[in-house]
């Protein structure tokens, strides 16, 4: 799972790894590409990062690599020996890649190190950045394997350094997302083993951390992304078949309420005519933009459904629910 906004700096005003600050980034949403991103290796983009680089002065995406178009690929061998790519844009309009994250612990090269890499989210902290990005201990046809979330820090946002594998409620976690709530640093992830809900931990210094328990559990789902808005703090999951999920809490902590269901309705864009999945948001000037991954249709007679692109569409606030008009901007 990260402007990723909050806490001063891609992260300062408190959320899951996006940091708003400075009238030079701009996302023109408007005139932005529909879909967002493709990837140009496996056309498999999934589960989106959003983050401001500083260094670069340009919004980075990082995101699942997907071996999509993998051939020969049975059941879900294709969303295992995955990469963590990145996509650059300086205002939204035109994206680039970059590659893939590289560092120790195999992250460069997971097929050599028979591993996969999912789901990062990322946050910069007093000049420094942070990813907790999940990792699976093999490259599998099913759902199987243990799964763990790995702290990795990096000074450019490209090269990282292994700092820690986290010690949480299972080993079958996935799916971080870190935020400030109160006087400490917040992470909501999906534990696999206690009914696929979201798990809060808490930490003092984004290094050691201490299981807090269930916080989210009407239904399974994954994917929690917070950020703070309309002087509230928002959580969106993606439960599956049930679609995008949004809650609302007044500390960040406790009391998630659901408010909305977001993105579950085909749209009229290009590859944006399936619901969108697992999200993640950037706030702007008061304004966010959430990014979904879409498998779009039709079905493909090798890769059927497999591949991924990336969309994005702004959120907005009427009579006290959240909302999403993913059709709003761009051509069908």
């Amino acid at each position: 799972m990260r402007n990723r906004i909050l806490v001063g700096l891609y992260f300062a005003s408190l959320v899951c790894g996006l940091c708003h600050a400075g009238n030079e980034r701009t996302f023109d949403l408007a005139n932005a590409p529909a879909p967002l991103f493709s990837d140009p290796i496996w056309d498999g983009a999934a589960d989106p990062a959003p983050v401001w680089n500083q260094q670069a002065g340009e919004w980075w995406v990082y995101y699942t690599q997907r071996r999509a178009t993998l051939q020969p690929n049975e059941g879900v061998e294709f969303c295992h020996g995955s990469a963590i790519g990145i996509a650059a844009s300086k205002d939204g309009r035109q994206w680039r890649y970059l590659g893939t994250c590289q560092g120790d612990q195999g992250l460069g090269d997971p097929i050599a190190n028979n591993c996969s890499w999912w789901a990062p989210g990322i946050l910069f902290h007093e000049g420094l950045h942070h990813m907790y990005v999940s990792w699976v201990d093999g490259i599998y046809k099913d759902w199987i394997g243990k799964r763990f979330i790995k702290h990795f820090t990096s000074a450019d946002g490209r090269t990282w350094t292994y700092q820690s594998t986290l010690d949480l409620s299972s080993d079958r976690c996935i799916d971080a997302c870190v935020y400030r709530a109160g006087s400490k640093w917040c992470m909501l992830y999906k534990d696999e083993v206690h009914g696929s809900r979201s798990y809060l931990a808490q930490s003092d210094d984004l290094y050691r951390w201490a299981v807090v328990g269930p916080t989210v559990t009407d239904v399974s789902h994954e994917a929690p992304f917070v950020w703070q808005w309309q002087n509230a703090y928002w959580l969106v999951v993606d439960a599956g078949q049930r679609g995008i999920r949004a809650y609302r809490s007044q500390d960040g902590l406790t009391e998630w309420q659901f408010n909305n269901g977001l993105l579950f309705e085909p749209g009229k864009r290009l590859k944006d005519d399936a619901k969108g999945g697992h999200p993640g948001v950037i706030l702007l000037e008061g304004r966010p933009i959430v990014l979904y991954h879409v498998h779009y249709p039709p079905d493909h007679p090798l890769y059927r459904t497999n591949r991924t692109v990336l969309q994005a569409a702004e959120l907005e606030y009427h009579d006290d629910k959240i909302t999403c008009n993913r059709d709003k901007y761009g051509r069908p």
